[in-house]
């Protein structure tokens, strides 16, 4: 058996940024725990292998003490917001794209606890954004779903590793999806204005249109609308977002698609004039039929 001690600054019982004394004890190559002396004090906490292991982002393991003890605590303090560890860690050369058994790096964590001083060190030191997470997920993925703003606004600025914001999750959902489902208005326009694909579809063919309408979120429709998002495309219910709109009645949601010329009779699609007329939703039913492409001053809306 042997050992190593050195110096490091841990959290420890909710203090932050005690120095302690640590010895990490080894046999036959595997880390089975800690001793920490603190003051006067002595304690000795046995650590499983799933609390101490960690992994580099191509899954491997990582080897030897100053991988696995010093890539937990920076996980840790990631998660908690301890930005000077952050700094004591990066100055020694820990590695910043170290990941945890779910493949999360210290900047997927950051994101998901919303800590912005963190991101910034992070991305100063040149960490990757686009590390997927055992569900397939990017750091840009976290901040989009928990709408970050500031945060989504930092990761499209990096400019050394640049996200790619049409990654698809296990869901097949981009961050775009993400915001648009969760109603975060903000986030929609900047991942547009950096100019992510608005149709990439879901595992049902839902694109972030189709589900923007279903929650009502009208402003989210709109910014979709004005990039460029095709309001025709049918999931695989063969419902278009217009339909949708028009069966539950979203009167303002209905005139944002006539106005960017959406088409109520998409060939084999559900037809949103029988959807609005079916549950009496009358202010769609007039919108519809009076209704004129402008190619087409003839047109006709029909509830077939």
């Amino acid at each position: 058996m042997t050992g190593s001690v050195g110096m490091l600054l841990l959290e420890m019982n909710g203090f932050p940024q005690k120095r302690l004394c640590w010895n990490v004890h080894r046999h036959k190559g595997r880390f089975y725990g800690i001793n920490i002396i603190c003051g006067s004090t002595s304690s000795y906490k046995k650590l499983n292998k799933s609390s101490m292991e960690t992994k580099q982002p191509n899954g491997s393991a990582p080897n030897g003490e100053n991988d696995i003890v010093p890539a937990a605590a920076l996980l840790t303090a990631s998660r908690s917001g301890n930005l000077k560890n952050i700094e004591y860690f990066l100055h020694h050369d820990y590695d910043v794209n170290i990941c945890d058994k779910n493949n999360e790096t210290p900047l997927y964590i950051a994101c998901k606890s919303g800590h912005i001083e963190i991101i910034k060190l992070l991305l100063k030191n040149k960490c990757k954004t686009n590390i997927l997470n055992k569900n397939n997920q990017t750091a840009m993925h976290e901040a989009a779903r928990k709408g970050f703003t500031e945060i989504v606004h930092l990761l499209l600025k990096y400019k050394i590793h640049k996200c790619d914001l049409d990654i698809l999750n296990k869901k097949s959902e981009t961050p775009l999806f993400m915001a648009s489902i969760l109603g975060h208005s903000e986030i929609v326009k900047l991942l547009l204005q950096y100019k992510c694909d608005p149709n990439l579809a879901n595992w049902n063919n839902d694109t972030p249109l189709h589900v923007a309408v279903t929650e009502g979120y009208t402003e989210v429709v709109g910014h979709l609308l004005k990039y460029k998002c095709n309001p025709d495309i049918m999931n695989n219910q063969n419902e278009t977002p217009l339909y949708i709109a028009s069966f539950l009645g979203f009167s303002e949601i209905v005139k944002l698609f006539l106005e960017h010329n959406g088409n109520p009779t998409v060939p084999h699609a559900k037809s949103p004039l029988k959807a609005a007329s079916t549950e009496c939703h009358h202010d769609v039913v007039e919108l519809l039929k009076n209704y004129r492409p402008p190619s087409c001053k003839s047109f006709v809306c029909s509830i077939l």
